[in-house]
């Protein structure tokens, strides 16, 4: 897929680096304590036998971080979205954190007069681009006033930032784009001897990112896929479609201009991604009902691809910091989904937010 390399003129830049200034304001104070966070002084054997914290064997094992809908915590400048980079930075050996997903809606107040928001994004993926940890970012329709032109979004985080991974992380093979923005992305990597593809893709994804994607996995057809993208699976568990609400059709003239061409989860499953047995993984956000929304779904028609929805932004503070860690067994494929507060220091035990599961059947034969 070399011609996916090509990078266009706006995206040549050098990516913009984590605010200095931020980073030096947190410092000032005492780092996120100042912002009101203290440190758990409890051991990890202990917070494990208290929830559901999970032990990987790196020998065998992996985690992938994946975080929901960030925009309140970028909007209120409230010290959370840093906290949650940072621990997934820091216990990055303790987990074998070996990818980082976001699942969209970085920030809120869309793309382009909020330069504030932008810095606490920047600031909190930045620290884990410092402990090499690759990351797969989707584009909400809160990071651009034109979805289809997202220019702040680009700009913040450029495609050129998956170049400098690949440069800096062995464990990646190969990196591409559509059209060379960073919207449509995906890494090739090896873990454990294994190859897993992690594709993201736009809002709502054109007929031609879609075709892009089925030969993105159709060439990558040994590697298990995982996609993440802002909106594919309703909080009801179903894929979405034209009757939902803040479905891609709501957003035509706002956002996505008139007459743009765009898929819905529906869409996406039954024109393309159901022919597609290696993908095993969609994770999507978005959708908000209730205090909040963190479900897995059913496998999907077709094949054995897991689709799973988490949203927590009407909560307390944004969403309590609540994200998620998939952990993975390269050799039997077993999986397993728990979900962490760094703000709350703690594993959630809810069935719909820590469960276990068989990640790809058809691979290891489950």
């Amino acid at each position: 897929m070399s011609e996916a390399h090509t990078e266009s003129a706006a995206e040549s830049n050098q990516r913009n680096a984590p605010s200095a200034t931020r980073r030096q304001t947190l410092a000032f104070v005492g780092g996120l304590g100042g912002l009101g966070f203290t440190a758990s002084h409890r051991t990890a054997a202990q917070r494990a036998s208290e929830s559901s914290e999970p032990t990987v064997d790196s020998s065998t094992e992996f985690s992938v971080a994946i975080f929901p809908d960030t925009q309140y915590y970028a909007q209120q400048d409230n010290g959370i979205f840093e906290q949650m980079g940072q621990w997934v930075a820091d216990n990055k050996e303790q987990y074998n954190i070996q990818m980082f997903l976001h699942e969209g809606d970085i920030v809120q107040s869309y793309g382009s007069d909020n330069d504030a928001e932008w810095d606490v994004a920047q600031d909190a993926i930045g620290r884990m681009d410092d402990a090499n940890i690759p990351t797969v970012l989707s584009l909400g329709n809160h990071d651009a006033d034109n979805i289809r032109d997202p220019q702040t979004f680009r700009s913040r985080f450029p495609a050129t930032r998956y170049k400098e991974t690949k440069e800096s992380n062995e464990t990646i093979l190969d990196w591409g784009t559509f059209e060379g923005y960073a919207e449509n992305a995906y890494f090739l990597q090896e873990i454990h001897g294994e190859q897993f593809l992690f594709l993201t893709l736009e809002f709502g994804p054109r007929d031609a990112v879609l075709k892009w994607a089925g030969q993105l996995l159709e060439t990558y057809a040994e590697a298990t896929a995982f996609l993440v993208t802002h909106t594919y699976t309703y909080h009801d568990g179903t894929r979405t479609d034209a009757n939902d609400n803040f479905a891609p059709n709501w957003y035509e003239g706002g956002g996505l201009p008139e007459g743009s061409n765009y898929n819905n989860g529906e869409q996406m499953w039954q024109s393309e991604l159901r022919y597609h047995e290696n993908l095993a993984n969609v994770h999507s956000g978005h959708h908000i009902t209730g205090s909040y929304v963190a479900r897995r779904t059913a496998h999907a028609e077709g094949n054995r691809t897991t689709q799973m929805f988490m949203d927590y932004q009407t909560i307390d503070n944004g969403g309590d910091g609540w994200f998620r860690l998939l952990t993975v067994n390269t050799q039997t494929y077993n999986a397993e989904i728990t979900t962490y507060s760094p703000y709350l220091d703690k594993w959630s035990d809810d069935k719909e937010e820590s469960f276990k599961f068989n990640l790809y059947p058809n691979k290891k034969g489950a």
